[in-house]
């Protein structure tokens, strides 16, 4: 999940129940404290509630470096340079009060079904995470916003939430079992997602379950198809860090990338 911005000029302290206070501005999201459990594993910065076992530290590390090369090499993007902070929550509590309190545009509503929350402010990239038994795939997806966003800051939703659950998956397969099973179980709905509705979405509160899997469906298509798909999309995504007008994301456009290899 994805939030930008920050109100100028606000400063906001959150004290919580973690052993070091967080302090959060426009420019940075910063950490003091007496003292701050700050370990850094291969470049990434992680802020935990008492020390962590390097493995476990590592193995998360790996995971998102994993990410950004897969992505660079499947879509032609730059893997990041900037410094990653992750902030590692145990208790959902904890983690919906900073969040939220930090994060004005974050609902309560938002963070109580969420494990994992991306920010982009100022050109400094955030990662929130709460610990459970996915928070191997929650890594991999908010690493792939990571990536996304900061190649192109204005891409749009049905991009970056779809290839966000395309990278999901530790074996690399593009798959999403949970995008599968909200496609196949909608009672009510037999047609695909319409792909214009999709395109045309600009925040995350427009998307209902099964808009949300459509947009992995729509990345799945693009990117396990190696001679039709996966070149319209690197040429989406190029457009999109050049600048320039997409190409416009039609029916047609999608038959021609899913047009079997």
């Amino acid at each position: 999940m994805l939030h930008r911005g920050c109100p100028n000029g606000v400063i906001a302290v959150c004290q919580l129940t973690l052993p070091f206070v967080l302090l959060t501005t426009c420019n940075v999201i910063a950490v003091a404290g007496d003292p701050p459990e700050i370990q850094v594993v291969s470049g990434i910065e992680f802020v935990t509630e008492g020390n962590r076992p390097y493995a476990e530290l590592n193995h998360l590390a790996a995971e998102f470096l994993a990410v950004s090369r897969k992505m660079a090499a499947d879509l032609e993007l730059s893997i990041p340079s900037q410094t990653v902070r992750i902030f590692l929550f145990r208790d959902r509590r904890k983690f919906a009060k900073f969040v939220t309190e930090h994060i004005p545009s974050v609902r309560t509503v938002d963070v109580a079904v969420r494990h994992g929350i991306f920010l982009l402010r100022q050109g400094h990239p955030y990662i929130f995470l709460l610990e459970s038994k996915d928070i191997v795939r929650t890594v991999r997806h908010e690493a792939a916003h990571v990536v996304l966003n900061l190649n192109s800051p204005d891409v749009p939703i049905w991009v970056d939430e779809g290839l966000a659950q395309c990278y999901e998956s530790p074996s690399g397969d593009y798959d999403s079992p949970q995008a599968r099973k909200i496609l196949k179980w909608d009672w009510l709905r037999r047609d695909e997602p319409e792909i214009a509705e999709l395109v045309g979405m600009t925040n995350m509160q427009q998307l209902t379950p099964r808009d949300y899997a459509g947009c992995w469906e729509l990345a799945y298509h693009l990117l396990t198809n190696e001679q039709n798909g996966k070149p319209l999309l690197r040429s989406y995504m190029a457009a999109l860090r050049e600048k320039r007008e997409p190409p416009r994301i039609t029916q047609e456009w999608i038959r021609v990338a899913s047009t079997p290899r």
